[in-house]
């Protein structure tokens, strides 16, 4: 089923890493990645509801902008990776 995308809108969101690997180390990458998600969260107008760090995911819960939920996350994505 597609996903619904439209302003207003919220979505569960989940990043994972490949194959399960982690995603963040240590306290500097997990902050690296919660300062590209406070930065383009302003940028794509995405509200940030809640979120969950794990080690090799993400969990955001997010109500959208005008900018579609994909590209919002490849913006927070791009860039980040060990």
């Amino acid at each position: 089923m597609p996903r619904r995308d439209a302003p207003g809108v919220g979505h569960h969101v989940r990043l994972r890493g490949v194959a399960q690997s982690d995603i963040s180390c240590d306290d500097v990458d997990r902050a690296s990645l919660l300062e590209r998600l406070a930065l383009f969260s302003q940028e794509c107008s995405l509200a940030l509801l809640a979120f969950a760090l794990m080690s090799n995911h993400v969990h955001f819960v997010t109500r959208m902008g005008p900018t579609p939920v994909a590209r919002a996350m490849s913006r927070i994505n791009t860039g980040h990776a060990l």
